[in-house]
């Protein structure tokens, strides 16, 4: 007995000791943690919630550290879920799949969801995901495929998150319009913005933290308001690369614009590798007041900026130039040739005249479009002008006019006879159903009298000749001005009428008489009178872009 208890003991130390020179071995190692499950939404069982296994394809429940995927299901449509797992942690989201077969895109709205530290969300193609509730992060994220895959159902949702990732993220389209906002993700430590993705400040994830901008990237500012804004977090881009073109239908540029939002950067800017292109929206100041690095390379305006930039950087050891530099107002030369098919984007800070044709012609915010050109669709966007003829004239509209809010339709008036004021002729007698013409309560009537004017009482000014049946009325009013509205413009007024002409022109009728006091018209430039129902400080608020876009090399 007592040689078996003596056997048992070595054997026993023998163990110890194997165990402690193979644990030796691995001292310092770290072990692969097992695979994290990947659960897809199914629905089968019908009820919505996250605990009934039938719903996964799976059949089982998810627990902590499960990737959930919410792909294409068939049929489309809004699938409304119960996250009911209080407790549950995730490794990750992924939205969508890979492909689309083109008829089965799905929206999923989920009423919470936690995440665990280094979750990875996952967006691709066909499916949106949509957070109704709350939103938990323990930890650093990763976004992969889109630089906001998630929206708020309701409102803004703020997320404290330690570090962030973004990578094959190519910049959406976030123009104005869309129901959701985006989840704010607030990071504390460093954003990575990996080769070829985009990443937004926003004021609500406006911090400290520094940014890592990868070559070909886009670094990106974009408010809801027209606060100003600071950015007090270190930017550092890494080189140039490849030319990215905007998303939103605007070929061939480095990025889009900003509109509205002042920013001021100061913290310290690292350029490294080549020159970094700037894009500023009219009207927007980008001042740089920290400390800028980069030798050889600078910070340069790219051809889509029309805002000023101004550097005030305290300490400027780059290429940058110093002080300010705006953009001035350029008339283009005329448009004379007819490209039916040929879309025409009216560009800030340009006046263009238009007296051939094109396709669809879009005025952007300080651009003026004159002329006595075609285009089968007009849309004049906010701080856009339609200044039609050459003081004055008409211009044609085949189709579709749309007179966005804050556009300005300025309308010089001389004589009623033909020719002897401005118009904008809508030819579109086929169409009887929609409407052709759509003025947002926005848009402003910037009426003027031209040199050598002379109108009586009683006579009437078809600004807007709108050829579809009188069945098709005029979609909407001009600020300040309702049916019947007058407004006065040196001495004589005018009453306006939508449902005037053949029952959907846009008239006006002098209620009084008036004859320019100087010389008879020469041909001189016109007498611009200005019209006090002319509002001022609209109190637009408007979706604000400033993107900056990093580039090896750039020909100035």
């Amino acid at each position: 007995m007592k040689l078996k208890s003596v056997q048992l003991s070595r054997l026993m130390s023998t163990f110890v000791f194997v165990f402690a020179v193979i644990a030796a071995q691995f001292a310092g190692v770290s072990f692969v943690h097992a695979v994290a499950a990947t659960d897809t939404w199914t629905g089968t069982a019908g009820d919505s919630k996250f605990s009934t296994a039938a719903n996964w394809d799976t059949n089982t429940v998810p627990v902590n550290g499960d990737v959930l995927v919410f792909s294409v299901l068939p049929g489309g449509g809004l699938k409304t879920l119960n996250n009911d797992l209080s407790s549950l942690v995730l490794g990750g989201l992924t939205v969508g799949q890979t492909t689309f077969d083109g008829a089965n895109g799905v929206g999923y709205t989920i009423n919470s969801i936690h995440l665990g530290d280094g979750a990875i969300i996952s967006q691709k193609t066909s499916a949106s995901l949509g957070i109704s509730g709350s939103i938990v992060a323990d930890g650093a994220l990763v976004f992969d495929g889109a630089a906001s895959p998630l929206s708020a159902a309701t409102a803004d949702i703020n997320v404290p998150v330690t570090n962030l990732i973004v990578q094959n993220a190519p910049m959406k389209c976030m123009g104005g319009g869309g129901g959701n906002f985006a989840v704010n993700w607030k990071p504390s430590g460093t954003v990575t913005v990996v080769a070829g993705s985009d990443y937004f400040i926003t004021p609500a994830n406006n911090s400290s933290s520094s940014v890592i901008v990868g070559s070909g990237s886009i670094l990106g500012i974009w408010s809801m308001t027209t606060a100003p804004m600071t950015y007090a977090g270190d930017i550092t881009f890494n080189g140039g690369g490849t030319t990215q073109g905007s998303p939103c239908g605007q070929p061939n540029l480095d990025s889009l614009e900003s509109n509205g939002t002042n920013v001021t950067l100061s913290g310290t800017m690292t350029l490294n590798g080549g020159d970094i292109l700037y894009a500023i929206g009219d009207g927007t100041i980008l001042t740089v007041t920290g400390p800028i690095t980069g030798g050889t390379s600078a910070l340069k305006k790219s051809a889509a900026s029309t805002g000023t930039f101004v550097n005030s950087s305290s300490a400027n050891n780059s290429a940058t130039l110093g002080g300010t530099q705006a953009v001035p107002v350029t008339t283009l030369p005329a448009v004379t040739d007819s490209q039916p098919t040929t879309n025409m984007d009216i560009l800030s800070k340009t006046i263009v005249s238009l007296d051939g044709t094109r396709q669809s012609v879009f005025v952007e915010s300080s651009a003026t479009l004159m002329g006595i050109g075609t285009a089968q669709t007009l849309s004049v966007g906010s701080g856009g002008t339609i200044a039609p003829g050459h003081s004055p004239g008409k211009f044609t509209v085949t189709q579709t006019l749309w007179l966005g809010p804050g556009s300005t339709y300025q309308a010089q008036i001389q004589n009623a006879t033909s020719g002897g004021y401005d118009q904008i002729q809508v030819s579109d007698p086929s169409r009887t159903t929609g409407n052709d013409v759509s003025i947002d309560p926005a848009a402003i009537l910037d009426t003027s009298l031209y040199a050598g004017y002379s109108i009586k009482q009683g006579d009437q000014f078809t600004i807007i000749n709108n050829l579809q049946p009188s069945t098709q009325k005029v979609l909407g009013t001009f600020a300040g001005l309702a049916e019947g509205a007058q407004l006065t413009v040196s001495g004589i007024t005018f009453s306006i009428s939508y449902v005037g002409g053949d029952g959907n022109d846009v008239v006006l009728t002098a209620l009084n008489t008036g004859k320019d006091p100087s010389t008879p018209n020469t041909g001189a430039q016109p007498l611009k009178l200005a019209n006090p129902i002319v509002l001022v400080g609209l109190g637009m608020t408007a979706a604000s872009l400033l993107f900056i876009a990093a580039r090896r090399r750039f020909n100035n």
